[in-house]
């Protein structure tokens, strides 16, 4: 069988839509996921299962008994609150249901020893649930020449080069210690989270890829790989070699020798 993997979902309040609506009525809520992050698990050989922002424990640990592998996907910035930081200028849009639904995913899919990979917000927010904490605003707090926002050109775009260490699992994703990546965030890590190791940077100094050294199938990139696996390999196989830690999950293995090869 094809490996499940459980794809968070947006949250969005009905009163997001400011009059755009073109779906639904006017009061109610809605859920939503791009379609690059379906598809590209779909292209790596996994089946997606789009996991309901809904704040129920038993619905979360029902999820999670079905699915072999947890994608943390983009979204809006992860309160400060969750890592014990004021209200900042330049701080986002806050998503407060997808943060309590999303770090309580992370706890029960920890607990069943299954695969995690996080996206931009879902890198930020592993990192907030390991203790560590997150620059609220590039622009405002961090000196940087980088284009880290990245609003230009194509979804796939090449905003800026990221350095990968040789020895990390990740690694084997890629042809050369570097690689190219789109870039759609505001904000970066500050302090890394407790027993995440870190292992990729761009030209800054940002980090932009970690795992857990204790799970090394615990891994995030900060970049959008799902939006260049349709144009680029190396993208894609970051998304194979998910899928495969999450297919050998299903024999009650963690995976550990898995590669993009």
């Amino acid at each position: 069988m094809k490996p499940v993997i459980g794809l968070s979902a947006y949250f969005v309040a009905a009163s997001e839509f400011a009059g755009h609506r073109v779906r639904g009525r006017a009061d109610q809520n809605m859920m939503m996921s791009t379609m690059d992050y379906s598809e590209a698990v779909v292209r790596a050989g996994g089946v997606p299962f789009l996991v309901a922002p809904i704040d129920s424990e038993d619905y979360l640990e029902h999820v999670v008994n079905q699915i072999d592998g947890l994608l943390l996907t983009g979204g809006g910035d992860v309160s400060p609150q969750h890592y014990n930081q004021p209200f900042m200028k330049g701080l986002g849009n806050l998503e407060p249901v997808r943060d309590d639904v999303e770090l309580k995913l992370i706890e029960l899919a920890i607990k069943k020893n299954i695969p995690i990979f996080g996206i931009c917000r879902g890198f930020q927010l592993m990192n907030v649930f390991f203790k560590g904490s997150l620059i609220q605003d590039i622009g405002m707090y961090y000196d940087t020449t980088i284009e880290h926002v990245g609003m230009f050109g194509t979804k796939d775009s090449i905003a800026h080069r990221v350095k990968v260490d040789e020895d990390c699992l990740l690694a084997s994703c890629f042809k050369e210690d570097e690689i190219g990546v789109n870039s759609l965030h505001h904000q970066i890590i500050d302090a890394l989270g407790e027993d995440l190791v870190a292992c990729g940077w761009s030209e800054d100094g940002a980090i932009e890829a970690y795992y857990h050294k204790e799970r090394p199938y615990v891994f995030a990139v900060q970049w959008h790989p799902e939006m260049m696996s349709a144009t680029s390999a190396e993208h894609l196989n970051i998304f194979k070699l998910f899928v495969g830690l999450a297919e050998n999950n299903q024999s009650e293995s963690t995976g550990l020798s898995q590669s993009c090869s």
